[in-house]
């Protein structure tokens, strides 16, 4: 089960990194646990999205709970997903603290950074440099 979870989420990621609108909103709609899956870098999806340039599937995610607040491994939001879906926390950190809103902007996607902003991303949040 897990194994599997793990699998999809992996391919979750992938479609996000090469900007496949229409199978992220699929997988998207058969598994929302799929918002918070992250690697071994700890990005997320909207890391990747914001990352790319890829608007349409950053926003998709926004609007559907990217960043949900999700303790320490992705399969723990598989258990509380209904409850978790409530905290939406756009400011989701990586490794450096890298967090979409920098990623965005470091990008120059401008359609991506308002809409994090729009969505409550903190612009005060400092990265590590390291």
């Amino acid at each position: 089960m897990i194994a599997s979870v793990i699998v999809i989420g992996y391919i979750f990621l992938i479609f996000s990194l090469v900007g496949n609108t229409y199978v992220v909103i699929r997988l998207l709609a058969l598994k929302s646990e799929l918002l918070n899956v992250r690697d071994n870098k700890l990005h997320a999806p909207l890391h990747y999205a914001a990352f790319l340039g890829h608007a349409d599937i950053a926003n998709h995610l926004i609007q559907h709970g990217a960043g949900t607040f999700c303790f320490f491994f992705s399969w723990i939001c598989i258990l509380f997903d209904n409850i978790l879906l409530l905290l939406l926390d756009v400011n989701l950190q990586a490794r450096g603290n890298w967090t979409a809103l920098h990623y965005a902007a470091r990008g120059g996607h401008t359609r991506i950074v308002m809409s994090l902003l729009n969505a409550g991303a903190q612009t005060t949040l400092k990265v590590r440099l390291c």
